[in-house]
C-alpha cells in the first residue's frame, strides 16, 4: 500500500514538472500563406526544417530526432468527408503500421483527433476541414517522453487553427 501511495506521490510531482516546464517554454508561430492556418511549437525543442517547395506546410525536428511534427494542408482532391478521413485514421494495424493501436479518438463537428501508440512511439494526429480543404497536424514521440510531451502536444494542438482564406487575404507576418 505504502508503495502504491509512493508511486502516485512520485508520478503527481514528474507531472508537475512537466506542465511547469511547458510554461517555461518560448512558443513561436508558424504561419502558412497557401492555406490559410497556423500553428504554434515551442523553441528549441522543435526546430522548423523549412517550407516544402509547393507551400503547404512545414516539418519540424527536435534536436536528436526524436520527436517530430508535421503540418500540412491539401485540397480535397477525393472529394472526402470529414466522417470518412476519421474512420480511416481509426484504423489501428495496417500493413504500414502493424504495430499501431489508437487509444483516444474524437469527432467534432469541423475536425477529429486519433492519438494511440505506434510500436514504442506515441502518435497524435489532428485534421481540421474546412471551405474543402483538410489542415493536418502529426506529432510523433518516444513513450519514455509522454509525461513530458503530453501537455506540450495538447498546446500546440489548441494553437493549430485555420485564419483566412488561403491565397486571397494576406496572412500577418508577426
Amino acid at each position: 500500500m505504502q508503495k502504491r501511495i509512493v508511486l502516485v506521490i512520485i508520478g503527481v510531482l514528474l507531472l508537475n514538472v512537466a506542465l511547469a516546464g511547458d510554461l517555461k517554454l518560448k512558443y513561436k508561430r508558424y504561419l502558412n500563406a497557401r492555406f490559410g492556418y497556423g500553428i504554434s511549437y515551442p523553441e528549441g525543442l522543435l526546430i522548423p526544417q523549412g517550407e516544402a517547395d509547393n507551400g503547404d506546410g512545414q516539418k519540424f525536428l527536435s534536436e536528436e530526432h526524436d520527436v517530430e511534427m508535421a503540418v500540412w494542408g491539401g485540397n480535397n482532391a477525393l472529394d472526402e468527408t470529414l466522417h470518412s478521413r476519421f474512420l480511416e485514421h481509426l484504423q489501428s494495424k495496417t500493413n504500414d503500421h502493424p504495430n499501431r493501436n489508437v487509444t483516444y479518438k474524437h469527432l467534432g463537428r469541423s475536425w477529429f483527433v486519433v492519438s494511440g501508440f505506434n510500436g514504442d512511439k506515441v502518435f497524435y494526429n489532428k485534421t481540421i476541414f474546412i471551405n474543402d480543404t483538410f489542415l493536418v497536424l502529426h506529432i510523433t514521440y518516444p513513450k519514455a517522453k509522454k509525461t513530458m510531451l503530453d501537455p506540450i502536444t495538447s498546446s500546440i494542438s489548441k494553437s493549430f487553427k485555420y485564419l483566412s482564406t488561403p491565397k486571397t487575404e494576406p496572412l500577418p507576418t508577426k
